[in-house]
């Protein structure tokens, strides 16, 4: 909890920063007592003082006192860091931000977007009109809900590398089973969050659904934290979301019509290979991936346009599938 409360400190203190650089650039002169009127609740003089050599020991900035005024100037022009970004980058910024409106559920939306603001000074008309020039769509899925008490029990074992246990009712089985996990990364995947780690029971990494995740709980127990924790270290090379199993595939798939561009316009997998059959009128994708469930919604997806011929075993799934579907469309 203590390493909260720094992080909770430093965004306010940068908040002050750039507020007090405002307000010398400004030319009017304040003093530490009106710094601290304005940025600090009229309380802590002596933390406005530190803030201001804070701003001259690691900024660089040129800060003096004018006697004559009482007050503190610049003496030459400065500019912040964080605020001397150049049109390009600030473009980027502000894209990164819409992109973020993806994760307004989560708890990093708001911190997040209060530094990008803070980096970007995106109050100003200028840079309101570019925000205007870029647009999200809406997300292929509905926001999952989670219960606030699951995500500060989740960040709170992530940062201290502590065991944590849950009640949790799985995707294909609903009744609760209680969990113990060694949280290693929190997983964003279209919509959903997941937490990926070690469970104790299954002994084995795990993915589970912070959705469904129940009454969890952090243990006074640590856990060491593997080399090789990061998930994408462990999806075989394909980029297919997030469910993933230990041991990859060969893939091999036929694409038709307009589905073969859309084939073209994306990477599927870092192996992927692409093949041109104008004879057949088909293009073929050859890739490994550990991350099959997705693959066959992605094949199914594409309707009559796709057709998976390696390994055997999706092309028998994909075949129960569609007569699956051919007997529900019988179906008066």
């Amino acid at each position: 909890m203590e390493q909260e409360k720094r992080h909770i400190v430093s965004h306010l203190m940068l908040e002050r920063l750039v507020g007090i650089h405002k307000k010398i650039k400004s030319g009017t002169f304040p003093n530490t007592r009106q710094l601290a009127e304005e940025f600090n609740g009229g309380k802590g003089i002596a933390t406005i003082s530190r803030d201001i050599e804070f701003l001259r020991d690691r900024f660089g900035a040129p800060i003096e006192y004018d006697h004559g005024h009482r007050g503190y100037f610049y003496t030459s022009d400065f500019e912040m860091p964080l605020n001397a970004v150049s049109p390009d980058a600030m473009v980027s910024l502000f894209a990164a931000k819409i992109m973020l409106s993806r994760f307004k559920d989560s708890p990093f939306y708001d911190n997040a977007c209060k530094t990008i603001n803070l980096i970007a000074n995106s109050d100003s008309n200028e840079k309101s009109e570019i925000l205007r020039r870029i647009a999200l769509s809406p997300s292929p899925m509905p926001a999952c809900i989670i219960e606030e008490n699951v995500w500060e029990t989740i960040l709170h074992s992530l940062r201290n590398n502590l065991k944590i246990e849950f009640d949790y009712n799985g995707r294909w089985n609903p009744n609760s089973t209680h969990r113990k996990i060694h949280p290693y990364q929190i997983v964003m995947d279209n919509g959903n969050y997941f937490l990926y780690g070690f469970s104790e029971e299954r002994n084995e990494t795990r993915l589970f659904s912070l959705a469904r995740i129940k009454n969890p709980k952090t243990t006074e127990e640590t856990f060491l934290l593997p080399e090789d924790f990061e998930f994408e270290k462990h999806c075989g090379g394909g980029r297919f979301g997030s469910f993933s199993y230990d041991e990859p595939d060969h893939y091999k798939i036929e694409f038709y019509e307009n589905a073969r561009q859309m084939l073209k316009d994306f990477v599927w997998a870092d192996d992927q290979k692409i093949h041109d059959d104008e004879r057949r009128n088909c293009t073929t994708i050859e890739f490994s991936s550990t991350q099959y469930l997705k693959i066959e919604e992605w094949i199914l997806s594409q309707g009559c346009y796709a057709k998976p011929l390696e390994p055997q075993w999706l092309v028998d799934e994909w075949k129960a599938h569609i007569k699956g579907m051919m007997d529900l469309a019988k179906i008066k």
